[in-house]
């Protein structure tokens, strides 16, 4: 299946539908010289200042009261760009805040008992840590949160 946009004269860009899984999209591009170029839809990438990178994925159980706990270790000169987080909140309400190393770049979170708080993707990332910093948690009184995110390092 295809589909085509057009721009003037000719189609400027086509989505095709194809590939062994039949889901997988590629944007095809057509010049105004006719060049066709093809631009695959891959979710294994992220483009941030004109570079490709991978997107990585961590997770920590964080007990009740705990102060800076690692979720993504320090890289240095690098920043931690948090993508996406879910938090999963124990048998007993919780608080959370998300740091850079020790400073809050989140503001306090309160979890409910038995929930799950999502952010979802966000191309551009929900914050950052300071290059050379890790990605840590602090958690309230209550339960043991687990913490999942998607980032890369810019």
């Amino acid at each position: 299946m295809s589909e085509a946009k057009q721009g003037g004269g000719s189609p400027t860009s086509i989505t095709v539908i194809g590939g062994s899984d039949g889901t997988t999209a590629r944007a095809l591009r057509v010049s105004s010289d006719g060049t066709l170029t093809a631009k695959d839809s891959d979710s294994n990438v992220v483009n941030a200042g004109g570079v490709s990178l991978t997107p990585k994925f961590a997770f920590a159980n964080v007990p009740a009261l705990t102060t800076g706990a690692v979720i993504v270790a320090a890289v240095a000169t690098k920043k931690i760009r948090v993508l996406a987080v879910a938090v999963h909140g124990g048998a007993v309400a919780t608080a959370v805040t998300l740091n850079s190393a020790a400073t809050a770049k989140t503001g306090l979170k309160e979890n409910a008992a038995s929930s799950i708080e999502v952010w979802p993707f966000a191309p551009v990332g929900w914050f950052e840590t300071v290059a050379g910093e890790a990605l840590t948690a602090t958690t309230g009184a209550g339960a043991a949160t687990a913490i999942q995110v998607v980032y890369i390092e810019v």
